[in-house]
């Protein structure tokens, strides 16, 4: 989107995590981020190791693209932290480098901008196709809801109870509040498991169940096939 929309952008070039991290360390003078770990060292009267404090500039990062997080609002909580991702932005402008996180920030952005090149791509878009929807982020949510706006169809596909990566920007409540929030959709269930037989299906239905109580959709999972056997064990172990 950002290329059709913006030539300049067509030469940047798009790091992926293994990248971007080898980014952090090319620069890590240049972007202040021995400050940041010394601030940490000060918090913990521990030095974090090198390699801790490069992963947590990168998830920083990302949580501020996909929560839209605004530099000077961290200002007020982490200054350090802050300079470093400010620094960090404007080296990948000078340099001509984006990350996959910042990429959708920027549609998103421009688009509430209405920026002509965001709008005329993304109101081509005529159908929109959503894939482990329980993931996305606000960002990516919000993404979602401007292709949607310009008149594309919408079709997400997720599962509420595999929602495992908050703690990198994802929010369950987008799937759990989908159909508030676009009125006059309609929900199909595929509720049949190819995969376990229907003692394993029970099991693990039962302890999803006692574990996010009403905190997710309702679901009758059966089971294609019942073979045996069928002994389920239970173990308790002294720690996590």
């Amino acid at each position: 989107v950002l290329s059709q929309a913006d030539a300049i952008l067509r030469q940047f070039d798009v790091l992926d995590d293994r990248r971007f991290k080898l980014y952090l360390i090319s620069r890590y003078p240049e972007l202040g981020i021995g400050a940041v770990r010394g601030e940490r060292g000060a918090r913990l009267n521990a030095q974090p190791r090198y390699f801790d404090t490069i992963d947590q500039i990168c998830r920083a990062w990302r949580f501020v693209q996909d929560e839209r997080v605004d530099i000077n609002t961290l200002r007020q909580h982490d200054a350090s932290l802050a300079d470093t991702l400010e620094r960090l932005k404007a080296c990948l402008i000078r340099d001509q480098f984006i990350d996959f996180s910042e990429m959708i920030r920027q549609v998103v952005d421009k688009a509430e901008a209405q920026n002509i090149g965001v709008i005329r791509v993304l109101s081509g878009i005529t159908d929109l196709l959503v894939d482990e929807y329980q993931d996305v982020s606000p960002c990516e949510e919000r993404l979602v809801q401007l292709i949607r706006q310009q008149g594309a169809s919408l079709f997400v596909v997720g599962d509420d109870d595999q929602a495992i990566y908050s703690f990198r920007g994802s929010d369950v409540s987008n799937i759990l509040s989908f159909q508030d929030r676009y009125q006059g959709a309609s929900n199909h269930t595929l509720s049949q498991n190819f995969r376990s037989t229907q003692a394993i299906v029970d099991v693990a239905d039962g302890f999803i169940r006692a574990e996010l109580g009403a905190q997710r959709l309702d679901k009758q999972p059966v089971a294609r096939e019942t073979k045996t056997p069928r002994q389920i064990g239970v173990h308790w172990f002294d720690n996590r």
